[in-house]
C-alpha cells in the first residue's frame, strides 16, 4: 500500500500559489492602465482649464480695448507645467476648432510629456480678429491691438 497524501497536499499548494500569482498579476495589469488612463484625463481637464482661462483673458483684453480704444496687455500666470511636464498654448484664426463649430479662433495645448492635444475654442467680440501667436506654459500675455483690432497671445519674456 502507497501513501499519497502528502501529494495531494504538495499540488494543492502549488495550485493555490500559481492562482494566486495569476490573480494579483491581473489585479496589477488592470490598475497600471487605469492609472495611466486616470492620469490622461486629469491632463486633458487640466489643460482645457488653462485654456478656458487664457480665452476668457483674450476676450477681456479685446473688451477693454473696444472701450478705451487702446492696446491692451493682459498678463497671466498660469501653471509652469502639466502633467509632469511643459507644454504650450498656440493661438490660430482656425474655425474648425472645438469639431467645426464656427468660432473665430482656437488655443491648442498640447502637454508634450503625454502627448496631449486639447482644442478650446475662443469667441471674439465682433470687428476683433485672431493673429497667430503661441507662449509656453507659466506667464501668458494675452494682447488686443486696437490698430488692428487683433488679439493675440505670447510669452511674458518676448
Amino acid at each position: 500500500m502507497t501513501d499519497e497524501r502528502g501529494v495531494s497536499i504538495t499540488v494543492t499548494h502549488v495550485m493555490t500559489i500559481g492562482i494566486t500569482t495569476i490573480l494579483i498579476a491581473g489585479l496589477l495589469l488592470g490598475a497600471g492602465n487605469m492609472l495611466e488612463d486616470q492620469r490622461r484625463n486629469t491632463g486633458d481637464q487640466e489643460l482645457r482649464t488653462i485654456g478656458d482661462r487664457v480665452a476668457t483673458e483674450l476676450v477681456t483684453a479685446a473688451d477693454r480695448g473696444n472701450r478705451t480704444s487702446a492696446t491692451v496687455l493682459v498678463r497671466s500666470s498660469q501653471p509652469g507645467s502639466s502633467v509632469g511636464g511643459s507644454y504650450r498654448v498656440t493661438l490660430t484664426d482656425s474655425t474648425d476648432c472645438y469639431q467645426g463649430s464656427g468660432y473665430d479662433g482656437c488655443l491648442e495645448l498640447n502637454a508634450f510629456a503625454e502627448n496631449i492635444d486639447v482644442e478650446v475654442p475662443v469667441s471674439l467680440p465682433d470687428g476683433v480678429s485672431v493673429e497667430g501667436g503661441s507662449a509656453q506654459g507659466g506667464r501668458i500675455v494675452s494682447v488686443y491691438n486696437h490698430s488692428d483690432y487683433t488679439v493675440t497671445i505670447r510669452g511674458d519674456g518676448t
